[in-house]
């Protein structure tokens, strides 16, 4: 079954995704050894791009068009980075259906999902008052600590933790300066180096704490279920 493609317009507003992850924790699968072969070449056919980093007993690691691919022994993820995110979803769904009918799981020990979204600013301190903007943590009104308070190399990161025995989510938000690689182009060697990026991330990280049947698990229905807590829960945090 497709699924659909979120915006998250209605989740923060004018925040774009920038990194989507999950990862699936299970029991020794050691058809891997066996079956290695096959399995990267079907989940090859999914990701455009295919280049193999790493392949031997126990892991097979590859780069793809905006996405990193890990099988192993007992652990594999999918990484897709940039604005695409729940635009792969349904090539994500496919992946892991192949880890679970390839490799025969039946226990999933562990998922974990994880959605990062960035607002880009102008400037540090833009970020960082954007940040503050999200009545988060209480910020001082007077000099502290023999700072100013409204200096632009301050900074600031909120962690928030919500957990019963079913589940564990953390959300971090945080203004942040980070340097991206420009790799160089033949046609524009020019342009090689680093760009600085000032932004405000909101990272959501989800993680069942009881393991799951894997015939009973559906891959589509559990990014569609990720999507709707992300778009009704996010809100009541940030989206104020």
């Amino acid at each position: 079954m497709p699924i659909r493609h979120v915006t998250h317009r209605n989740l923060v507003q004018d925040f774009q995704i920038s990194q989507l992850t999950l990862q699936f924790n299970y029991p020794p699968a050691y058809l891997l050894w066996d079956r290695a072969g096959e399995l990267t070449r079907k989940v090859s056919v999914l990701w455009p791009g295919w280049k193999l980093e790493k392949a031997e007993a126990g892991s097979v690691q590859a780069l793809a068009k905006n996405a990193r691919v890990q099988m192993g022994l007992d652990m594999s993820y999918v990484i897709v980075t940039g604005p695409k995110g729940f635009g792969a979803a349904e090539q994500i769904a496919k992946t892991i259906q192949l880890w679970t009918s390839i490799l025969e799981l039946e226990t999933i020990d562990k998922i974990g999902t994880r959605a990062i979204f960035q607002k880009k600013y102008a400037d540090r301190e833009s970020a960082h008052k954007a940040y503050l903007a999200m009545n988060l943590v209480n910020w001082p009104p007077r000099r502290v600590f023999d700072c100013a308070v409204d200096s632009p190399l301050n900074g600031g990161s909120a962690h928030l933790q919500f957990e019963d025995d079913q589940a564990l989510t953390i959300v971090r938000v945080s203004p942040q300066q980070v340097a991206i690689e420009i790799p160089a182009q033949e046609e524009f060697p020019e342009i090689e180096g680093k760009k600085v990026v000032d932004r405000v991330i909101v990272d959501v990280d989800r993680q069942t704490k009881k393991p799951i049947d894997a015939a009973r698990f559906s891959a589509p229905d559990w990014l569609k279920g990720y999507q709707h807590l992300l778009n009704r829960d996010l809100p009541e945090i940030v989206g104020k």
